[in-house]
């Protein structure tokens, strides 16, 4: 095979590949209760408000966690300090599917440290992107302290929506972190 026919070939294929590849696919979640905290907004609200709000104590995420019958937007946080790192505390909004309904709670819990070696170079990094690795949870409900709580209605999205970002705000600016 020549070069131009090698070169024919390869664009062949191209075109091709590109002509069936959906070049916007659609992210789709087979998980019901990670659908309705997508639409409610929950990781654009804890994306844009911590950075204002929580400027004296170390803030990752936010992340979303999923299981089979729940799901979780989450950030994470500690005190500043080196020594700081025994405790994590998490913070979001947890949808849990009960009975043909789903519970939306915001709240807070609590996580210890659980692996066997604390090494601060790798914890820096590694606790940006997920607290997992080192405090031994997935993000599962319920939260420890519940700061509000609410049934999810299809037909009160939108003012359940600003709801839960008002709720979030005013708990994050309590703290006076």
């Amino acid at each position: 095979m020549s070069y131009d026919d090698k070169r024919r070939h390869l664009r062949r294929k191209i075109r091709k590949a590109a002509t069936t590849w959906d070049s916007n696919p659609q992210p789709t979640s087979a998980n019901a209760c990670a659908n309705i905290l997508a639409g409610l907004n929950v990781m654009r609200v804890l994306e844009d408000k911590p950075e204002r709000l929580m400027q004296k104590v170390l803030h990752y995420g936010p992340q979303s966690y999923m299981g089979e019958d729940w799901a979780a937007t989450l950030i994470w946080y500690r005190k500043k300090g080196i020594d700081n790192y025994q405790t994590i505390t998490l913070f979001g909004v947890w949808a849990q599917e009960s009975d043909n309904d789903t519970l939306l709670q915001i709240g807070t819990k609590q996580l210890a440290f659980s692996a066997a070696v604390y090494n601060p170079e790798s914890y820096n990094q590694l606790i940006k992107g997920n607290f997992t690795t080192y405090y031994g949870n997935n993000g599962n409900p319920p939260p420890d302290t519940v700061i509000y709580e609410t049934h999810y209605d299809v037909t009160k999205r939108l003012v359940l929506r600003q709801e839960l970002a008002d709720k979030i705000v005013r708990w994050l600016r309590m703290q006076r972190f």
